[in-house]
C-alpha cells in the first residue's frame, strides 16, 4: 500500500512538472465544398456541432482531435416515389475528424513576445454521404501529413495573450474515393465488412503527394485570459482551406469560432 502511495506522489509531481494543459473546444463553423468526384456544385453549411480535446505541455507538444458535423441542400428537400410510398429526400452529410500532433522549439523569446517554429502532423478523416433521393454515394477523403508550422505570442498583459498560428503539410499520403465511385477496386475494399479494415484499405489505396500537388492551409487567431492559477478561458477564430487535384479537383473550406475553457 506504501509502494502504490508514493508511485502516485510520484505520477502527481512528475505530471506538475511538466505543466501540462488540457482543453475543451466547443463552437461553430461555416463550410464550404466542391468535389467533382460527386458532383460540380458547391455545397454549403452552417453547423453548431463541433467538439475538440487538445493536451499540450511546456515543451511545446500538443495532441489535438477534433470533430464536426455538417449537412447541405443545394435545394428545399424534395419528395419522390419509392414502392408507391412518399419520401422525402435526405440531405447531404459531411463528418469531419482531424487529428493533429506537432512538436515545436522556441526561436525567439522576449518579455511580451514569442516566436515557436516546429513540426506538426495533419491528419483528416473525412466521410461523405451525398443523397440523391432513392439513391447516394459514400465518399471518404483520407490525409496522413506532415510539415513545418510557425506560432508567435503576444502577451499585453500578465493574464491576457494573443496567438497566431500557421502550418501546411510538405509531403502527405492521401486517399480519395475514386472518379467512378463504387469501383471495382472499391467493392473489394469494401469486401471484408471489418470497418478496421476497410479504413486499413482505403489507406493503402492512396498517394505520396508533396505541397506542389496539394494544399492544407490552417491559420489560426486566438485570444486567451487567465481565469485562475489552474484555469483559462480563449476565444478563437481558425480558417481552414484544403486543394487536391487527383484524381478530380476538390476545394474546401472552413472557417469557425470557438470557445475554449482549459485545465493546467
Amino acid at each position: 500500500m506504501k509502494k502504490l502511495q508514493l508511485l502516485t506522489l510520484l505520477l502527481c509531481f512528475q505530471a506538475q512538472a511538466q505543466k501540462n494543459r488540457i482543453e475543451l473546444e466547443l463552437g461553430a463553423s461555416l463550410l464550404g465544398r466542391q468535389d467533382l468526384i460527386f458532383s460540380p456544385f458547391v455545397h454549403q453549411s452552417f453547423s453548431p456541432i463541433h467538439v475538440g480535446l487538445q493536451w499540450e505541455n511546456q515543451n511545446y507538444q500538443r495532441l489535438g482531435l477534433r470533430a464536426n458535423l455538417h449537412s447541405s441542400a443545394l435545394l428545399s428537400r424534395f419528395r419522390y416515389l419509392e414502392e408507391d410510398h412518399s419520401k422525402v429526400a435526405a440531405q447531404h452529410f459531411f463528418t469531419l475528424v482531424e487529428l493533429d500532433y506537432s512538436k515545436g522549439w522556441s526561436i525567439l523569446s522576449k518579455d511580451k513576445f514569442s516566436l515557436v517554429a516546429g513540426v506538426t502532423s495533419q491528419n483528416h478523416f473525412q466521410m461523405m454521404n451525398y443523397q440523391y433521393g432513392r439513391i447516394g454515394s459514400f465518399g471518404y477523403y483520407l490525409q496522413l501529413g506532415v510539415g513545418p508550422y510557425l506560432q508567435a505570442q503576444l502577451r499585453p498583459t500578465s493574464k491576457t495573450r494573443f496567438e497566431i498560428r500557421a502550418s501546411q503539410p510538405a509531403f502527405a499520403w492521401i486517399s480519395r474515393s475514386p472518379y467512378l465511385v463504387n469501383d471495382d477496386e472499391f467493392i473489394e475494399n469494401i469486401s471484408s465488412h471489418s470497418s478496421l479494415r476497410t479504413l486499413g484499405a482505403f489507406i493503402v489505396d492512396g498517394d505520396f503527394v508533396s505541397a506542389l500537388d496539394f494544399k492544407d492551409v490552417k491559420s489560426e487567431l486566438k485570444w486567451v485570459r487567465s481565469l485562475g492559477k489552474h484555469l483559462e478561458g480563449s476565444l478563437s477564430y481558425r480558417f481552414d482551406y484544403l486543394h487536391v487535384e487527383n484524381p478530380r479537383p476538390l476545394k474546401s473550406y472552413q472557417n469557425g469560432l470557438f470557445f475554449h475553457i482549459a485545465v493546467k
